[in-house]
């Protein structure tokens, strides 16, 4: 018989966490799993792509579907957060809606680790997956709190060494269910995605100079804002070049007022989110990382994937990734750390050259292969 699987987010709006939970969707044995999926909120361009396999459930609807008359939006917000209020308050209209028991239920997100630990289904396995670190959660009480929830779980899976060291520092302990389990990369569908026409995009298709690319969302935590002043830096002292951001956030006016008004808006170009970004990377002769924090970026994976030198700031699994001047560039996280990186790459084509070399050497499959031997153990035990 099957093992009912039940994987818990809030929603498939673009971003790693979802990636890394559409990987492993497809990946999922479906003669041993029986796989289900339930959104809080159906919401997000990346719910088209789950997997026809998948038996999808969702408690409310996305805002795609609300009216754009600003009352009614409203009306439809309020409407919307008391049927989730129902759904904490009275757990069991969960196993009515779903109709089956899980035998093993997943937090694919701290936020969706509430719900699962004041689950309906008490003799369910209690998986909880941290993306995150703990040592940014603000307030602290937060951390502390999300640090008792995963307590209460039967396994916590951490994305990263350094994500799972990370937490053990702040609990001063080491956590009894705690186990590393990197992130699955679907190589296959990125190499197949990126053969795809960059359409619209005449600054990668006629690109005149040097170019940077960089995959992620426009908040604090990615560290675009520091990267820019470290770009306009660089023109002033005579460098020629252009670094291209995709993606979207609530950062995105900062960086655009900050660009235009030190007029470097035509070499700090802000795309936008797309949906496929891998023709964008594979024109692009650099891939940039400047975040603050991160767990196991999926990004670096994909880039690593196209081929792409890679410069990253040394935050959570990078260096579980990528190996420092052999398959990438790892700096400390500073506005002259970024400009000495991207000079080195400028300047020295030999040291990129070697990256890329390099980088043509490693295993996907079998990294894959490793990390779902521990998910297919964790999950049928």
């Amino acid at each position: 018989m099957k093992r009912k699987i039940l994987f818990r987010l809030r929603s498939m709006e673009m971003g790693g966490v979802q990636k890394v939970l559409l990987d492993l969707l497809n990946r999922l044995d479906k003669d041993k799993f029986e796989i289900n999926l339930l959104l809080t909120f159906y919401q997000g361009d990346l719910k088209y792509e789950i997997p026809s396999h998948v038996n999808l459930y969702y408690l409310a609807e996305g805002k795609e579907r609300f009216s754009s008359h600003r009352i009614t939006h409203f009306i439809q917000l309020v409407l919307r957060r008391f049927i989730i209020l129902i759904y904490q308050i009275f757990p069991i209209l969960l196993k009515n809606k779903l109709g089956f028991v899980p035998d093993v239920e997943i937090a694919f997100m701290s936020s969706s680790l509430p719900d699962l630990l004041n689950s309906t289904f008490k003799k369910s396995k209690k998986i909880n997956w941290f993306h995150s670190d703990i040592r940014f959660f603000k307030p602290k009480k937060l951390a502390n709190k999300v640090l008792q929830q995963m307590k209460q779980c039967d396994i916590t899976v951490f994305a990263s060494l350094a994500t799972q060291k990370n937490i053990e520092i702040h609990a001063n302990e080491s956590l009894a269910n705690g186990v590393c389990i990197n992130n699955i990369f679907d190589y296959e569908m990125i190499n197949i995605k990126s053969n795809q026409s960059i359409a619209d995009d005449r600054i990668l298709k006629e690109k005149t100079r040097p170019t940077f690319i960089s995959v992620g969302r426009l908040v604090h935590q990615k560290g675009y804002d520091v990267l820019l002043e470290a770009h306009i830096e660089l023109l002033k002292e005579g460098f020629v070049y252009q670094i291209i951001i995709i993606g979207g956030g609530h950062d995105y006016d900062k960086l655009k007022e900050r660009s235009l008004a030190e007029n470097v808006e035509s070499s700090f170009i802000l795309m936008g989110q797309k949906s496929n970004p891998y023709p964008d990377i594979v024109a692009a002769d650099y891939y940039i990382q400047p975040s603050r924090y991160e767990s196991y970026p999926l990004a670096i994976g994909e880039a690593l994937i196209l081929n792409k030198p890679i410069i990253s700031t040394d935050c959570g699994g990078v260096n579980e990734i990528i190996v420092h001047n052999e398959t990438g560039f790892i700096v400390n996280f500073s506005k002259e750390n970024l400009k000495e990186s991207i000079k080195a790459f400028l300047l020295k084509p030999d040291l990129v050259n070697r990256i890329k070399e390099n980088q043509k050497k490693i295993n996907f499959e079998l990294h894959n292969q490793k990390a779902y031997s521990k998910i297919e153990h964790m999950l049928m035990n």
